[in-house]
């Protein structure tokens, strides 16, 4: 596995997908080593549940770019080094964007490794302004590169999945397998949670995960929902920023700004809603973690949302940008606890449904035997 990111020293949906993937292939038998960048500037190696974990220094630069970008000189020869050292039956790169998925494309064509990729976001036609604009051409030239070298690509949606197909010179070699859930550590509450309602929002703080969009809902809520409470799990360049805003609101009393959290399935389980308006997603990880809490999720529709938080079923699904519409499904949601409940109830069985991490890791194995078969 190569990926930018990888616990704990960073905690975004696509290190924690590739982290559980891992660890469950582990407990199937299978040797997974996964090379990483870290802000260190030494290389080290660790074994985590069984994993091997080779971390290289990066450069962070997710505070100018406003989403998560690294860069490493030391990630080509790391990755040149092992596999050279050692034969590894697959090299699976994670994301188009990432610079270790970039070595993985090039490296790999050189060795004669077998290369997989998993696209695990949408097009970033979605993002706005420059930001959208040289994402697009990135993609088409470097995401193209990475994907027309793989063996297979593995897309987390249907809507990944579509986009792709519009880059690659094999579409026929795109297959979806979805983001999943651990159905054992997200469980619903025993009780509902009493005191005030909470909305809670989990990811980066960065900008094409909407935070924003949150934040200048809230007088809107509050205009209705006197007493609600607003929490953001997770760290980002945009911190500050949103707390300023809070304050210039008056509402710094009702918001929490949690930073990096560990304790994710507690923070679902005493929170009312989750709330999810990003600009981009490929598969949300975050919004299948509440649905398997029990929570309605309220989303942006962008990438592959709306294909797991059914508008009016299991949540709400919005229009991007559109903070008015994410306030008035938040209060509709937050004035009908049966609405809630039913919603929620409706959540968890969808999830339990095939989005477990040891089915998506038994669908990853077979895309790897099936490479392994016409190698």
């Amino acid at each position: 596995m190569v990926t930018d990111y990888f616990p704990p020293h960073a905690s975004g949906g696509v290190e924690h997908a590739i982290y559980e993937i891992s660890r469950r292939l582990v407990e199937m038998g299978h040797s997974v080593t996964v090379l990483t960048l870290q802000p260190h500037r030494t290389t080290t190696r660790e074994t985590l549940e069984g994993i091997e974990v080779i971390r290289v220094p990066g450069l962070e630069l997710s505070r100018f770019f406003g989403a998560q970008v690294a860069v490493s000189a030391h990630v080509w020869a790391a990755l040149l080094r092992e596999l050279g050292a050692k034969r590894f039956d697959i090299v699976h790169v994670h994301t188009l964007f990432f610079h270790g998925s970039l070595a993985g494309a090039v490296l790999t064509k050189l060795r004669h490794a077998p290369l997989v990729t998993t696209a695990h976001l949408g097009s970033p036609e979605d993002l706005p302004g420059i930001v959208g604009r040289v994402t697009s051409v990135y993609e088409a030239t470097v995401g193209r590169l990475i994907i027309n070298r793989s063996a297979r690509v593995i897309a987390v949606s249907n809507a990944v999945a579509e986009h792709l197909r519009r880059l690659a010179r094999h579409p026929e070699r795109i297959e979806v397998i979805p983001n999943g859930v651990d159905l054992e550590r997200f469980t619903p509450a025993a009780t509902p949670p009493s005191g005030p309602p909470v909305v809670l929002f989990v990811g980066r703080l960065i900008f094409n995960k909407g935070p924003q969009y949150l934040v200048e809902a809230m007088p809107a809520i509050v205009a209705k929902q006197p007493d609600a409470r607003f929490r953001f799990a997770g760290d980002g360049p945009m911190q500050d920023e949103l707390e300023k805003r809070v304050r210039e609101l008056g509402l710094a009393g009702q918001v929490e700004f949690l930073g990096q959290r560990e304790d994710i399935p507690e923070l679902l389980r005493g929170a009312t809603i989750m709330a999810r308006p990003s600009l981009s997603e490929g598969m949300p990880l975050v919004a299948l973690e509440a649905m398997a809490c029990g929570l309605p999720v309220v989303a942006a529709d962008v990438g592959g949302t709306a294909e797991v938080v059914q508008d009016g079923v299991t949540g709400y699904v919005i229009e991007p940008e559109n903070a008015g519409q994410l306030a008035e499904r938040v209060n509709r949601l937050l004035g009908d606890a049966t609405l809630r409940h039913e919603m929620g109830r409706a959540a968890r069985g969808f999830v339990e449904q095939g989005y477990d991490w040891s089915s998506i890791a038994r669908r990853t194995l077979a895309v790897y035997e099936a490479v392994l078969a016409t190698a």
